[in-house]
């Protein structure tokens, strides 16, 4: 079986991408990622794939400045032209999109050449793209039962709860080992900060001020590329701080932290589901739909995390809620449990059985 994996812009749709890539794979399929051309050399797992990658130069369109659109519209319509060439070439059985802007060449050329098509959405709020695809999609990926209702009848009966797919390695890594790893010291209290592949520069101004005041806490810091020369201007002299601008091995660094500041991107909660770690979560106020704070109340209710919004007070409110954890081992304890009771080890297996049912109608598929 040809499969065609789709994804990219972030990391949180490429990682997850990655591991179905890895499992059909595994399985003996000949699998192509497709992407952005960006990616190649800001991702290491992307890199690694060599030929089996094919990234097209495009670029996400701004929302609130649509004058910038045109040049991103011309590299649009020039990927689209790449995506049918590379369908005529490789004549995929299916594809699979797992999202982000860089996605939407290959599927629409999927749709336009017939070609059976999955979406994969991870937030509890579909974004406008894969409510779009979805109408034709052979079948939708929903990581937060929440999305179930903000899609169209005809397509929920197409809609499965999968989870969204981890990387292996994600909670089989001990906290000692993670630590050699990310090079922390064995002992005392880790605090992890990351603000995902872009970066969070709340995050990182609210952590900067914290760090100086409590010298006690290793903070293990993944601050976004563009972020890390300031980061590191803030700390400097700092000797219980660890500042990374990426952070590719991520299983070590939640593996070692003992609680995580973060933002509330669906792969980013997944991840941390699967490492079982505590976070205090911060959505990005800008994120479409506010998807993230949707995501992150919803882990909230489960009581694998507490949110903190930015706003008035931020860093105050968040300096506060560290210092009350960092005190209660106990409550760390008991979000630790609840963030992996919202971790699926079958996700992945049973993606990849979807997916591999497109093409195979007659194999019975159990839903979620």
């Amino acid at each position: 079986m040809v499969v065609f994996v789709t994804a990219g812009g972030t990391g949180g749709h490429i990682f997850p991408g990655i591991a179905l890539y890895d499992e059909l794979v595994r399985r003996g399929h000949e699998v192509l990622f497709v992407g952005s051309e960006a990616d190649r050399n800001r991702f290491e797992c992307i890199e690694r794939l060599g030929n089996r990658f094919v990234g097209f130069r495009v670029q996400q369109l701004y929302r609130r400045k649509p004058w910038k659109n045109i040049p991103g519209l011309v590299r649009f319509i020039r990927a689209v032209r790449g995506a049918l060439a590379l369908i005529r070439s490789f004549r995929p059985d299916v594809c699979v999109g797992m999202g982000g802007f860089a996605s939407a060449p290959l599927i629409l050329a999927c749709r336009l050449k017939g070609i059976p098509y999955c979406v994969a959405e991870q937030n509890a709020i579909p974004g406008r793209a894969n409510r779009f695809f979805a109408r034709r999609a052979s079948a939708v990926f929903l990581n937060m039962r929440q999305a179930l209702e903000r899609f169209a009848g005809h397509v929920r009966d197409r809609c499965h709860i999968t989870g969204n797919p981890v990387r292996p390695g994600f909670g089989a890594v001990s906290q000692r080992d993670a630590r050699e790893r990310m090079g922390v010291p064995p002992r005392g209290f880790v605090l992890g900060v990351t603000g995902g592949s872009q970066g969070a520069r709340a995050i990182n101004l609210a952590i900067a001020a914290y760090a100086r005041k409590q010298r006690k806490v290793t903070v293990l810091w993944s601050s976004g590329r563009a972020g890390y020369d300031e980061v590191r201007s803030a700390s400097a002299g700092l000797e219980n701080v660890y500042v990374h601008p990426f952070v590719e091995d991520m299983a070590a660094f939640l593996s070692a932290s003992d609680l995580v500041v973060s933002r509330a991107g669906a792969t980013s909660l997944a991840e941390l589901a699967a490492c079982r770690t505590p976070s205090l979560l911060v959505p990005y106020p800008w994120a479409a739909d506010d998807h993230q704070t949707r995501n992150a109340r919803a882990w909230e209710a489960a009581e694998a995390a507490i949110v903190v919004p930015e706003g008035e007070d931020f860093a105050e409110r968040l300096e506060n809620t560290i210092n009350e954890l960092y005190k209660s081992r106990s409550g760390l304890e008991a979000m630790s449990k609840a963030a992996g009771r919202l971790h699926d080890v079958t996700t992945l297996r049973r993606m990849a059985d979807l997916v591999e049912a497109q093409v195979r109608p007659a194999r019975s598929v159990e839903d979620a």
